[in-house]
């Protein structure tokens, strides 16, 4: 499928209305590992949606220039870890580049496959590349899910995702 191209652009004066409007779609918070050289690559999601049934997949839109992208283009596995609410300590570590990010991190677990989730994810998967398409300034990733696992129950109840919000959903 072609991408659509299109020549119009909002008003000027409509983007602050678009902004507001398009800051209220909520979306989760989710952390992407790719293990490769024995090192780490994380990356602070919001943008990650199932996308099919069969085969299950999902879309994760990733900004244009992430360094991560470029490893998961090649068809490397990679993992995705769904953040529970009021995990702020979660967002602060994941959100920022770190070169290890799991290091002095006791709640982690690591696959057959080197990929890093956290123990606390209300969700774990396994994924793949299944192929990029251009979206604006972002990329959209489909993603194979090869493996998944819920999180843990606290008091015989699983942990609820994260839910994001933005102010003006023309940033981050």
């Amino acid at each position: 499928m072609k991408p659509h191209q299109s020549g119009n652009q909002p008003n000027p004066e409509q983007l602050g209305a678009i902004g507001r409007a398009l800051g209220r779609i909520p979306s989760g918070l989710f952390v992407i590992c790719a293990h490769h050289e024995d090192k780490d690559q994380t990356m602070l999601a919001s943008w990650v949606q199932q996308c099919s049934f069969n085969p299950p997949r999902l879309s994760i839109a990733l900004a244009q220039g992430r360094g991560i992208g470029s490893l998961l283009e090649t068809g490397l596995d990679f993992t995705l870890s769904i953040l529970p609410e009021g995990r702020k300590d979660l967002l602060s570590r994941f959100g920022k580049a770190n070169e290890y990010p799991f290091e002095g991190f006791l709640h982690t677990r690591r696959g057959q496959r080197g990929g890093a989730t956290l123990d606390e994810a209300c969700a774990w998967f396994l994924c793949r590349s299944a192929g990029f398409q251009g979206a604006g300034d972002h990329d959209l990733l489909i993603a194979d899910i090869l493996e998944a696992e819920s999180g843990p129950e606290f008091q015989g109840q699983l942990p609820k995702p994260a839910i994001h919000l933005r102010s003006n959903g023309l940033r981050y």
